[in-house]
């Protein structure tokens, strides 16, 4: 579906982010005179939608979404944030109700550039501004957009001038994604997401949609859910396996042969070894020559919120990984610091995933000796950690707190010298917080008025 399908037809956007937002923007500048309904279910109050110019055939409704709204549409544009799986969309789909995406349309309309997908439970944003990096190289127009870079639609940097653009996208995105892509990159897959998609096997299903989109699929060999559920995929390039490019301690691997050194790789941890060795196979496979594609490893910096050093005060340094909204997330954070004292601060909203590996995992880091612990996760943490403590013996000093000004604070008082203080929650942010940028940037305020 491309925007021209959408005139004289009964159109709305559900939720009013930055995707919603987006979708607007090119609507309007498409079709000015097009009647668009927006419904924002959440605080309209702080909903930035002053940019836009009101006329009559704007029309903004507000509160919850409700049958009556659904059965006067023909064409709703939901927003990811939005879970697919809601009964009254379900229902509303069933009785005829085109639901379709930013994405979706996107794709649609931008059929002249080479598209490429990065997608994962974890590790996506880096992989995918990394590839993207490396394919600059190249000397051709490489945007990146999606949740890592600017939304798909961009009036800045028109997609007409890209000859490849690559596309971070989450479970949320690809549930519904019904157009083709050139390429998709995998990273990993783990539960994740499950207030959303409600099952394990619906989050696995959803976030591999993307490989029956795409014409070639470069996979993580490593990772034994995707090899049990790629059998499907007819041309499906491997890493991480032996007869592929692959990692270990010593970077990335060919044939048993150092391609990249560790040293030579500015991303801290085993698991952006990974993320490196995933861009690196597509990039290869793309043109991308191997010296150029080391000298953009080797000055290639964290992104924000990941594994950020923010501050070093009195022989502590303050780590900012607030991406980390899953404990799969946490554990790699916790593998880069295996012999350096670590105070790590855990906790957010409680999306029900298991806790109890989570637990054990932390009692067995000897250099973890302080963990501090916040939100509906924090508790719940709290409380399994004292069963297993109960059974296995000392473990780290553990600490329930209010939010996360006590939590550092608390850091900062009992904290050794030296030591690293890590922020890697293991958990979402919307308890309270926008998103993990939010709370990173709250980390890096408090941390900043510490002395």
């Amino acid at each position: 579906m491309k925007f021209a399908d959408l005139a004289g037809k009964k159109v709305a956007i559900l939720g009013m982010g930055r995707e919603g937002r987006s979708v607007l923007v090119a609507l309007r500048s498409r079709l000015p005179h097009q009647h668009v309904t927006l419904i924002d279910e959440g605080d309209l109050e702080n909903s930035p939608l002053d940019q836009f110019e009101w006329d009559s055939s704007l029309h903004l409704t507000k509160g919850d979404l409700t049958p009556a709204h659904l059965a006067a549409l023909d064409v709703l544009i939901k927003s990811p944030g939005v879970s697919l799986y809601r009964q009254d969309l379900q229902e509303a789909k069933k009785s005829g109700l085109t639901i379709t995406s930013l994405t979706n349309l996107w794709l649609a309309e931008n059929t002249h550039s080479r598209t490429i997908v990065v997608t994962g439970t974890k590790g996506k944003s880096t992989t995918a501004s990394l590839l993207a990096e490396l394919l600059r190289t190249l000397g051709q127009p490489v945007f990146l957009r999606g949740n890592v870079g600017r939304p798909l639609f961009d009036q800045e940097e028109p997609e007409a001038d890209a000859d490849t653009v690559v596309i971070e996208l989450s479970s949320y995105q690809l549930a519904d994604l019904k157009e083709e892509v050139d390429f998709a990159l995998l990273t990993n897959l783990a539960p994740e997401h499950l207030d959303w998609h409600l099952s394990v096997e619906n989050y696995y299903r959803d976030k591999l949609n993307v490989s029956h989109r795409a014409h070639v699929v470069f996979a993580n060999g490593n990772d034994g859910e995707l090899v049990n559920r790629l059998q499907h995929c007819e041309d499906c390039r491997w890493f991480g396996t032996e007869e592929s490019l692959t990692w270990d301690q010593r970077g990335v691997i060919l044939d048993e042969g150092v391609l990249v050194e560790r040293e030579a790789i500015a991303l801290r941890g085993l698991h952006n070894v990974s993320n490196v060795c995933a861009a690196l196979s597509l990039a290869l496979e793309l043109g991308v020559d191997l010296e150029d594609a080391k000298e953009v490893i080797s000055r290639f910096a964290p992104l924000p919120h990941r594994l950020e050093v923010v501050d070093q005060k009195n022989g502590r340094t303050f780590v900012n990984d607030s991406i980390a909204s899953t404990p799969l997330a946490t554990l790699a954070a916790l593998r880069c610091w295996t012999e350096t004292p670590l105070a790590l601060i855990v906790g957010g909203a409680d999306r029900g995933l298991p806790v109890e590996e989570f637990v054990a995992a932390i009692l067995k880091v000897p250099s973890c000796y302080q963990v501090e612990l916040m939100g509906d996760f924090g508790l719940r943490f709290l409380k399994e950690y004292e069963f297993q403590q109960n059974r296995e013996g000392p473990g780290p000093s553990v600490h329930m707190n209010d939010d996360l000004s006590q939590a550092v604070d608390r850091c900062w008082k009992y904290s050794r010298d030296p030591s690293v203080i890590l922020l890697s929650p293991g958990a979402p942010s919307f308890d309270a917080f926008r998103d993990f940028a939010h709370r990173g940037e709250q980390f890096r305020e408090i941390v900043s008025q510490l002395g």
